[in-house]
């Protein structure tokens, strides 16, 4: 799909300059965490973890590069946790500069798609031309067949009375339509 190509590409984007994060990172003394987990044996093990720290959020913003990928991300339907995880940034920083793109990201980028395909339909595409008279001007494949009887009345059974009196001969006698005699109460 487009949208998770664009969203990998930019992450990637965001990626380079790694090195110089992890220097200062490095650098910087960590605030560890002692945590305890219950192994499904019963077991309990203890391990330090150290929170990532955002590394996006010391580039100068608003980054071009990023507010796309925000908007991207915000069409694909990531919550603002899910972006800030992915992108390295604190919410402070999504929020205080990328709010716009977050919030309106879908419909402008929805927006986007809609004119291309427009342009595409006018330019002669049968297939887009297709889906937008489907999808916005209501056309549709559906066929409806009608059937009727003689001179558009209903349709006729020829032994219909006689059908009928047989039917109910036999469910009178304990018989179904399978074949099978019920027993009569």
């Amino acid at each position: 799909m487009k949208t998770t190509e664009n969203v990998l590409q930019a992450m990637a984007d965001l990626g380079n300059g790694a090195e110089r994060v992890e220097k200062e990172a490095a650098q910087k003394p960590a605030e560890s965490v002692e945590q305890t987990a219950e192994q499904p044996a019963g077991d309990v093990v203890s391990y330090t973890s150290t929170p990532i720290a955002p590394k996006n959020d010391e580039k100068p913003h608003p980054d071009p590069v990023l507010a796309k990928t925000i908007a991207t991300m915000s069409l694909a339907g990531f919550k603002g946790e899910q972006i800030c995880s992915a992108l390295r940034i604190s919410p402070n920083t999504l929020h205080k500069h990328y709010q716009y793109e977050f919030d309106h990201g879908r419909t402008n980028l929805m927006t986007q798609v809609v004119e291309s395909l427009a342009q595409r339909a006018v330019n002669g595409s049968d297939t887009a031309a297709i889906f937008l008279a489907k999808a916005r001007l209501g056309w549709s494949d559906r066929q409806s067949v009608e059937l009727t009887g003689k001179d558009g009345g209903p349709i006729e059974i020829a032994a219909r009375q006689e059908i009928l009196t047989t039917v109910n001969t036999l469910l009178a006698k304990g018989i179904t339509i399978d074949g099978e005699s019920e027993p009569l109460d």
